[in-house]
């Protein structure tokens, strides 16, 4: 499913809201500022869009408001972490040609290990010798 755009997130919270019993008032219960803070937030994501509308309404319901402001919705978000946006990558880890050819020498001064039995490699993790086959 496609996340909603902004005139859809407005129609679904009207929608959800007059399923619920409200009627003419989901208009004044979300005006139009908190809606597009809802949407910011949300990314249109329907799921994220409840999750927010929901505990805005409980914020709302314990400060005994009959209208969701944008600020009860920014605190709702920074409540949920949802302001706070995944860094970039830092130039440092970027993998330039300069890179891959120094990790390319490094893992060339490396020798390769044969592959051992799996009884030898447990063998050695407990530093004892075990015969190639197990006896049961």
């Amino acid at each position: 499913m496609e996340p909603l755009t902004e005139k859809e997130s407005t129609a679904y919270i009207s929608r959800r809201l007059h399923l619920a019993g409200a009627n003419s008032a989901a208009s004044t219960i979300f005006p139009e500022a908190a809606v597009e803070v809802i949407f910011r937030y949300s990314l249109g994501i329907p799921r994220l869009i409840n999750t927010i509308c929901e505990n805005a309404l409980i914020s709302g319901f314990a400060r005994q408001t009959n209208s969701i402001t944008p600020e009860i919705i920014e605190e709702v978000a920074a409540d949920f972490r949802l302001n706070v946006v995944a860094s970039p990558v830092a130039p440092e880890f970027t993998l330039t040609a300069e890179r891959v050819a120094r990790l390319e020498r490094l893992l060339g001064a490396i020798e390769p290990v044969a592959p051992q039995p799996s009884s030898q490699v447990w063998a050695f993790a407990r530093k004892e010798k075990v015969s190639r086959e197990p006896s049961f």
